[in-house]
């Protein structure tokens, strides 16, 4: 059986759950663990069943040892994803506090670094307690703007960051600034 063929029947069960058949190809094939799952999906098996959102599934996935600090080609490891999607309470309640505290920066961007950039104010705020080194306000801009990201006030977000405010108090930090007219 080709190499490609398992990595189709991999995506396809962790796609419908099908444990038995997930774990039966883990066995086979655990070279494929840490590896993209196609050309068109680069996210390990790990990183797609967090995408899913699947705890049941990341969690037999790293009991056959997937690397959490893996990403694939995309480099958007499974921590990220639970913080982009904001699913990040249920990761870490199942999973284990120390995937955070022993992150592997990934293409010079911590999971904080992330949340900012998609402006998840939560997982930044609760990130900011364990990782404390971020970027100027400019080198988010000009990273969102060469990605085509939406818009994201980074000065405000990073302000309250630092100044730890909780979520319901900040402003509105996809309002782009309104321009004064001056007649």
């Amino acid at each position: 059986m080709g190499n490609q063929n398992q990595k189709e029947r991999l995506l396809r069960y962790i796609d419908q759950a099908k444990v038995e058949k997930l774990k039966q190809i883990l066995k086979m094939s655990p070279n494929l663990l840490n590896k993209d799952l196609a050309s068109d999906i680069l996210q390990t098996p790990l990183v797609r069943a967090v995408w899913r959102n699947d705890m049941n599934l990341a969690q037999i996935i790293l009991n056959f040892g997937a690397n959490p600090n893996e990403g694939g080609s995309a480099s958007i490891t499974p921590l990220m994803w639970a913080y982009k999607e904001t699913i990040y309470n249920q990761f870490l309640y199942q999973f284990n506090l120390e995937l955070i505290l022993t992150f592997v920066q990934t293409k010079d961007f911590s999971a904080l670094d992330y949340s900012i950039l998609h402006g998840n104010y939560r997982p930044a705020h609760f990130l900011f307690e364990f990782i404390q080194s971020i970027l100027q306000f400019s080198s988010y801009y000009q990273f969102a703007q060469d990605n085509d990201y939406r818009y994201v006030n980074y000065e405000i977000m990073i302000t309250h960051l630092k100044l730890k405010t909780e979520y319901q108090f900040i402003p509105n930090i996809y309002e782009k600034p309104k321009k004064i007219i001056i007649t």
